[in-house]
């Protein structure tokens, strides 16, 4: 039986988060996680990936400057700007407490999703000031 629940996909710029809701037994009970994975098919934008234990961090760059960070682990499941948020896990004993679950678990992925969203925002806009040349704002005539 696979321990993946649901798999949410969104997409913009050419890079796609993907958040799968998984579970795992945990002792007598069940654990419902979120896990966060990136694919990444832009070439202006650096994706660097690090691991350490069960930790799985990703940042995405353009040149220099980060404009996107995720990480998950098994104790605080995903985490996400700067590490300012993080969807932890919830155990379950039954179908209603799954159901509980979910419903909870659901709302992070919403607000894991639009931080997404915002991120890329900041990366186009980062892009539109870095490759706007001075001579199409300003004129010293």
């Amino acid at each position: 039986m696979d321990n993946l629940l649901k798999s949410f996909k969104f997409e913009s710029e050419n890079i796609i988060l993907f958040l799968d809701l998984k579970k795992e037994i945990s002792d007598t009970a069940i654990k419902m996680i979120i896990r966060a994975r990136i694919e990444n098919n832009n070439p202006e934008v650096t994706m660097t990936e690090s691991f350490n234990g069960s930790s799985h961090d990703i940042h995405l760059k353009y040149k220099t400057g980060s404009f996107l960070y995720i990480g998950s682990n098994d104790w605080k499941g995903v985490r996400w700007d700067k590490s300012k948020n993080e969807s932890k896990y919830i155990i379950y004993r039954s179908i209603s407490e799954m159901k509980e679950a979910y419903i909870k678990q659901r709302e992070f992925i919403t607000l894991i999703s639009n931080y997404f969203y915002d991120s890329i925002k900041k990366f186009k806009n980062l892009k539109l000031l870095f490759e706007t040349p001075l001579e199409d704002i300003y004129s010293d005539e």
